[in-house]
């Protein structure tokens, strides 16, 4: 399944937005702050509070450009990737 978007919101706030997210989750998973270099290849366990657990790996954190991760669980295997494109000028004449 795709879904395709389009934001009102500058690529590098989409993109934070998604880092300090992850960071975040890194922190309350591990107890342990985050790393300050790439995500990209970081690998962590994660309980949610109904007890299910899953790992969770970061495959892309390219800033502006990608963030992706891929999660298993015991039930299923999720892969997010959001893709970043600039949306183009539009100019109208009139």
């Amino acid at each position: 399944m795709q879904i395709k978007l389009t934001l009102n919101a500058p690529v590098d706030y989409l993109y934070q937005q998604l880092i300090d997210s992850a960071r975040a989750d890194i922190q309350q998973q591990t107890g342990r702050p985050a790393p300050r270099q790439s995500l990209q290849g970081y690998e962590y366990a994660k309980q949610w509070s109904n007890g299910l657990t899953g790992n969770l790996k970061i495959t892309h954190a390219q800033p502006g450009v990608r963030y992706a991760y891929e999660l298993e669980t015991p039930c299923d295997h999720y892969g997010v990737d959001y893709q970043f494109v600039p949306a183009l000028m539009v100019t109208k004449l009139s």
